[in-house]
């Protein structure tokens, strides 16, 4: 066994610490802790985004059989570090240093999550496993969200966050034009849905003296197309239709509301469908576990 740091004071343990802390898009490192999740990466189609660094290993534990093949450095660490390192209780034997890579491009995928102010790093990961486990291909992360490669949120979503190709959208363009047949680059939405939320997206305007937003811009060069598509936010308000009577067809966006208020702060695009997913005896679902119900009725309609 090489040299071990034991001490908080260690100039190297410090660079790690300051390679993990800046977090959303300053983010440049990450770690995934433990055996599992490590493997999880190796063998996701989203992998490569993420490039392996260092091996950290727990003091008196073996360096595993597989670490030849990243061919990358070994730290030995102090159980106590390699705890304070991963924000774990527990810490595992080993954990893998990763530097994270530019957003994917191209056009959006055929199906895809869109959280939106979704604070909390453990119910993004588990949007991002239950979008995954139904066949969903991308998750596209509005403003507010927590940050999907934090430590906590790769924990969350078990591996997850590497099935999907994950992007964020910086800014909303507030006072745009909607219209079905626009000039290239409006949003020209599915006309399955567009009369019926025309007008309550008007009323919704109305009443909270906010201008209503369209479909948003994502940085430059980062840009997807978002000029089609069938988008349908959850939500649980009187202008809603049930979930079941939703035309759930492909190209397919889904929209997740914040934890706590869900929509009430936003006026969204009148191509934008209202669903809910009818409850009894409580008023509303946890944001993850309404996004799983929602990823399961999609995949229940196309299989």
């Amino acid at each position: 066994m090489e040299h071990v740091i034991r001490s908080t004071a260690n100039p190297r343990f410090k660079e790690l610490l300051t390679l993990l802390r800046p977090g959303g898009a300053a983010r440049t490192h990450t770690l995934l802790l433990g055996e599992k999740l490590i493997e999880a990466w190796r063998s996701a189609p989203h992998a490569g985004r993420l490039v392996p660094e260092l091996l950290l290993v727990k003091e008196e534990s073996d360096v595993p059989d597989w670490a030849l093949e990243l061919m990358v450095p070994v730290q030995w660490l102090g159980e106590k570090l390699m705890g304070e390192l991963g924000d774990a209780a527990s810490p595992p034997p080993c954990a893998l240093l990763l530097r994270l890579g530019p957003e994917p491009g191209g056009p959006l995928k055929n199906r895809v999550i869109v959280p939106w102010g979704i604070q909390d790093p453990g119910n993004l990961g588990a949007i991002f496993r239950s979008a995954a486990a139904f066949g969903f291909q991308e998750a596209l992360l509005g403003p507010g969200c927590a940050d999907p490669f934090s430590p906590k949120a790769l924990r969350g979503s078990m591996g997850a966050a590497f099935l999907l190709a994950i992007r964020r959208i910086q800014t909303l363009d507030a006072g745009a034009d909607i219209n079905e047949g626009g000039p290239p680059g409006r949003f020209a939405p599915s006309t399955s849905h567009l009369s019926a939320t025309r007008a309550s997206s008007r009323s919704q305007a109305r009443g909270a003296g906010n201008p209503p937003l369209v479909l948003p811009h994502v940085v430059p060069g980062q840009s997807p197309d978002i000029t089609s598509g069938n988008w349908f936010a959850l939500d649980g308000g009187a202008d809603s239709i049930p979930l079941a009577d939703a035309e759930l067809v492909e190209p397919l966006r889904i929209l997740v509301g914040n934890e706590g208020h869900g929509w009430k702060h936003e006026v969204l695009p009148a191509a934008v469908q209202r669903v809910a997913i009818p409850t009894i005896g409580v008023e509303s679902l946890n944001a993850a576990v309404a996004a799983g119900i929602a990823c399961h009725e999609v995949q229940r309609r196309m299989s």
